[in-house]
């Protein structure tokens, strides 16, 4: 009967092991796959904060990082990023908005 027992728990092991590897690793993958497609995303927004001068657009930018990002902006810091250029171009000091846009 022991023998019998140990059959049964040695052939439960060779389907039970393959099985529970694959499914951790493909939980791994998922989540490489998943946090490399949020690298991207913020790359993307980045990208269009270096660039783009539309306050709307940067809005969507920051937001974007914030969503995809593991350490959120402040909102102090998510209007120094919109708001302040938005009015440096109200202004009429054009050569300090093109230093600070840089």
């Amino acid at each position: 009967m022991a023998q019998l027992n140990e059959k049964w728990i040695t052939a439960a092991a060779t389907v039970f092991v393959p099985v529970i590897l694959g499914i951790v690793g493909n939980t791994i993958s998922d989540k490489i796959a998943k946090r490399d497609l949020s690298l991207r995303y913020i790359e993307v927004a980045a990208d269009m904060l270096k660039t783009e001068k539309n306050p709307q657009v940067r809005d969507w930018a920051v937001d974007v990082i914030n969503h995809y990002s593991e350490v959120k902006m402040s909102g102090a810091a998510k209007q120094a990023i919109t708001g302040s250029l938005s009015a440096i171009e109200q202004g009429s000091d054009k050569a300090s908005m093109q230093v600070y846009v840089r």
